[in-house]
Parts: structure tokens; sequence; C-alpha cells
């Protein structure tokens, strides 16, 4: 018995290999740090990353909380913002909506007006307000007598559309005749996890504050390691598509997060829809409602059609004009879905790119919704 007990290897022998990785990683990890930090000292930021760095500043401060509807743009401000490394121009009006200058938005006018709304796809993050689709609808209809403004923020989602309109109606006194609401897949995701409070604004969860240490872990790693940073970002980058699909379209084919949030988040869009559409209704305004896919829904249309008979049907039955363009970005061919996502959305992004911006903006024009 004795014998035995003395032969018996250690926690550190029996777990040999995975204290070697550990302390090799330490080792590793140590040493890129207190390198990084010499080179800084030394050398400093590169221009590229003192740029970039400047202009993540500028965006962060251009985007603002709001008491009323959670978050929205700073007015008249004009500023350079990036977006998978390219960099584009952020110009608001007086409203604190994108726009081709900084200008005073009547809040009542003799034209027709429309306003849009939707998150970062009718924001247009990543391209000039010019080349957005909301931009290029601005200029052609502006010909006609029509004004168009832009009223999409990032993470925007049925709650806020109804908090922001009904705050620009009865606080602001803002005018207009036509609403086109462009709902977003996301849309379900971001009505469970930002959860309406008790005065109707939405709250973070502790998982999305979970993504923001993430991204605070992300910004430490560049700023302090060279080689772990750059392992880390390849790897972010392999699985970045998988990651964004598993977190904002798994409701959509996978019954576990239809579970946990395709039934509420769906049931939450409708209520707010609903309660959007009464408050329109109230002011003679007109609703219009359209949808579009990510690129994952371009490769997989057949994970769909739940989603897009959802919406026909509650435009149907609210008697709302709906707009459906999953049709026209599913091509026939794996070839032709490929040509489709490289050119009409933001290379390693899901967002339009200034093709998809023009090309929905020709759907727009011919679909009889202006």
């Amino acid at each position: 018995m004795m014998g035995q007990e003395e032969s018996r290897p250690s926690w550190f022998e029996r777990h040999s290999l995975a204290m070697t990785i550990t302390v090799c990683f330490i080792i590793f990890f140590t040493l890129d740090f207190l390198s990084a930090r010499v080179c800084r000292m030394v050398i400093g930021n590169t221009p590229a990353e003192k740029r970039s760095l400047e202009l993540h500043k500028q965006e962060k401060a251009f985007r603002v909380k709001s008491d009323i509807f959670h978050h929205g743009l700073t007015k008249n401000t004009c500023v350079r913002g990036i977006k998978c490394d390219s960099e584009y121009d952020i110009i608001t009006n007086s409203l604190g909506f994108r726009d081709k200058e900084i200008r005073d938005v009547p809040l009542v006018t003799e034209k027709y007006r429309i306003v849009l709304i939707g998150d970062s796809f009718t924001e247009g993050i990543g391209v000039d307000y010019e080349d957005t689709f909301a931009g290029l609808l601005d200029s052609k209809l502006s010909k006609r007598g029509i004004e168009v403004l832009n009223a999409g923020v990032v993470s925007y989602s049925p709650i806020i559309y109804w908090q922001k309109v009904k705050y620009l109606l009865e606080d602001v006194g803002l005018r207009f005749n036509k609403l086109i609401v462009f709902l977003d897949i996301s849309d379900v995701f971001d009505e469970v996890e930002l959860t309406q409070g008790g005065n109707g604004v939405r709250h973070v969860s502790p998982k999305l504050k979970m993504q923001k240490l993430g991204k605070g872990l992300k910004q430490f790693l560049k700023k302090n390691t060279t080689v772990t940073f750059g392992l880390s970002k390849k790897l972010y980058n392999i699985s970045k598509a998988y990651r964004t699909i598993r977190l904002k379209n798994a409701w959509l084919y996978d019954e576990i997060a239809y579970a946990k949030y395709g039934i509420s988040g769906l049931a939450n869009m409708r209520l707010h829809m609903d309660r959007l559409k009464e408050l329109l209704e109230r002011n003679n305004i007109e609703l219009a409602v359209v949808i579009y896919p990510w690129p994952e829904l371009v490769i997989k249309p057949g994970i769909a059609p739940e989603y897009i008979s959802f919406w026909q049907d509650w435009c149907d039955k609210s008697e709302v004009l709906f707009v459906n363009l999953f049709p026209y970005f599913i091509p026939d061919s794996y070839k032709e879905q490929r040509i489709f996502i490289d050119k009409y959305f933001i290379k390693g992004d899901i967002h339009f790119s200034e093709e998809g911006h023009k090309y929905v903006a020709d759907l727009l024009s011919n679909a009889n919704i202006l």
C-alpha cells in the first residue's frame, strides 16, 4: 500500500502536457507583450494605426445615447468613419440624420416628404451618403419635388422605430407623408437582447456586455502585442462570418435559437410595428415595409421563407405596402451567388457595398413604393 501511494504520479505529472503548453503560452505572451511595449515606446504607433484610432474615436463621439430611443447620431456633424479599413464621410443634419451636407431641415414643408428608417443597412455604414440607397433616392426624387430623409441608425429595431418616430412627431414636430421601414433579420435578435424597460427604452443585456468586453480585449491585444494580435485577428476573421450568423441569424434555422429568440423576437417586432402603425394612422402617414437578405441568405435562401411569410402576412392584414427584395438577390447557380455577394456586399462584411446600394435603390424605384 505504501509503495503504491509513493509511486502515484503528482497532479503536475498527470497534466504535464497542459502545463507545458500553459507555461509556453505565458512565456510567449510575456515576451510578445514586452517587445510590443518597447517598440511602442521607441517608434510609437504607425501612421495607419494613428489614423484608425483617430477615426474610431471620432465615430464613437459621433454616436450618442438617447433617453428616449436608446441611441442616435449627433446633429449637424461632419466626421470621417471607418469600416473594414475603408474610410467614408459621415455628415448629419439638424435632425441627427445622415445627409449630404450639414443643414437645417424645416419641420414642415410643402414638399411630399418620405422618411426612411432601419438599422446599419439603412444608415449606409461604410459608404458615403451620396452612394447609399437613401442618398441615391434622395437625389433622384428631389428632381420630382420629393424629399427623402434617412432616420436609420446602427442597431435599430422596431421598438426604436416606434419610439423615435413618436419622438419626431410629438416632441420635435416633424411632418412627413410616408414612412418606409427597412426590417432586418437581426431585428429579431435585437428585440430580445435589447429589451424594453419601464419607460420604453432598451437596455443592454449581459450577453451584449460580454461582447463589449470581447471588443475591449481585442483593443488591448492590438495595443500591447504584435504576434498575439496578428494570430488572434486571423482566427477572428476565419470565424467572423460564422459567429455573426450564429449570433444574429441562428433563429432562422436552429430550433434552440428559434425557441430563445425567434418566437419572442418576432412577437416583440409585431407588437412594436403594430404600435408604430397606430401612431402613423393617427397622424395620417402612410407606411411601407421592405425586407432584404444578408449574404448568407443569398447562398441559403431556403431558411428564410418563414420570416418572409411572417411579414407578408402582417402587411396584408395591416393593409401595408410590402416589398420583398429577397428574390432579386437569389440567383440560380452557386457561381452566380458568389458573384452577387462579391458585387453587392462589402468584402468581409454583411452590409451593402456601393453597388449593392445602387441595386437596392433601382429596385425600390421600380417597386411602386415611393
